[in-house]
């Protein structure tokens, strides 16, 4: 079978899941953020501009130490169709 038809076959077994555009619920990254906002760098007063680079860093430090954390955080039931571990 040719390359070509290979990609064909392979492009019929894809369904397109069309998502909102701008689905902020949908991006694992911004759950992961605001994950770390609720948990660690809320309600913080900074003194200057550059006090305000150390929460997060130590936020992310701590937030690296936890995959399962990251895991759970960024996964979503109802928005990973077909997927299983």
């Amino acid at each position: 079978m040719a390359y070509d038809q290979q990609a064909r076959i392979a492009w019929g077994n894809i369904k397109p899941i069309f998502l909102p555009s701008r689905s902020t619920e949908l991006n694992p990254v911004k759950n992961i953020w605001q994950y770390m906002r609720a948990n660690w760098i809320s309600n913080l007063v900074f003194e200057h501009y550059d006090a305000m680079v150390e929460p997060p860093c130590e936020a992310w430090k701590k937030l690296t130490q936890a995959p399962d954390t990251i895991r759970s955080v960024g996964m979503r039931d109802w928005a990973n169709v077909g997927w299983s571990e």
